[in-house]
């Protein structure tokens, strides 16, 4: 467990929140994206043990006669917060390089967590304020901290996978945007889209028991110097980026969060 005048930063193991989720009667949590590997019962049950033995080894739960089992305050308030939470933001970010980190972040009042899995680790950050909680995420987008403006305006389809696509089969990306954008302009759109060289989408997402929609994404791609944003929903079929100041942008942020 980490600390700062800002922040604390807590984790779980995939098998010990799996044995706490089970002990507050919740049967899913609205994690990040991981290889879930296919589990026998057999498996599961292991794994239940080897979170119990875990917590108990690190006191966040005791033995408490007559109840069961005690847990610590703390997470037994990441599950309740979790579980309890009726939307949430999922960040996204995908890189020229293959690299892809997804992020989930909710929030309560001016306070904030953000949830982020590495293989069977469970990292949370918890924030003071939303203005920590901003700070943190512009570094976890990796944002150039100087963008320079450029001239133009970009419309283009189904970003995340055009922008895939410019970088794994570049001439793909000609085919999609004929249909899409006037003839005169794909090969605009197209050398823009070949010279991004991440893509991050925020997405804000309401939970309930039956289903998990999106109404509004925030989409970012950017080079080496410049950041383009757009606005748009899963069901959109163009996105227009424009340049995007650090100040514009969280204003975005501010509204989607």
């Amino acid at each position: 467990m980490k600390s700062n005048e800002d922040t604390f930063h807590f984790e779980l193991t995939l098998d010990e929140l799996n044995w706490l989720a089970g002990a507050f009667g919740v049967a899913s949590l609205p994690l990040p994206d991981y290889s879930r590997p296919e589990t026998s019962p057999a498996q599961r049950i292991e794994g239940q043990k080897k979170g119990h033995a875990s917590l108990l080894r690190r006191g966040l739960i005791q033995s408490s006669p007559g109840f069961g089992w005690q847990v610590d305050r703390l997470p037994a308030a990441l599950i309740h917060w979790m579980a309890t939470a009726t939307s949430m933001l999922r960040v996204e970010r995908i890189d020229k390089e293959g690299g892809k980190q997804v992020m989930h972040i909710f929030t309560s009042d001016d306070q904030g967590l953000s949830v982020e899995m590495t293989g069977s680790d469970i990292n949370f950050v918890l924030y003071k304020t939303q203005t920590a909680l901003k700070k943190s995420l512009n570094g976890w987008l990796k944002l150039p901290t100087k963008i320079e403006k450029a001239k133009g305006a970009y419309s283009i389809p189904q970003p995340q996978t055009l922008f895939a696509a410019a970088w794994q089969n570049p001439a793909l990306v000609e085919k999609m945007l004929v249909a899409a954008v006037a003839r005169s302009q794909v090969q605009l759109e197209a050398g823009w889209a070949k010279s991004i060289e991440a893509v991050c989408t925020l997405s804000k997402i309401h939970l309930n028991q039956t289903d998990h929609a999106s109404n509004s994404q925030l989409f970012l791609c950017k080079d080496k110097k410049t950041l383009w944003a757009g606005i748009g929903t899963e069901a959109d079929e163009q996105v227009s980026f424009k340049t995007m100041t650090l100040r514009e942008l969280n204003a975005k942020i501010s509204v989607i969060i």
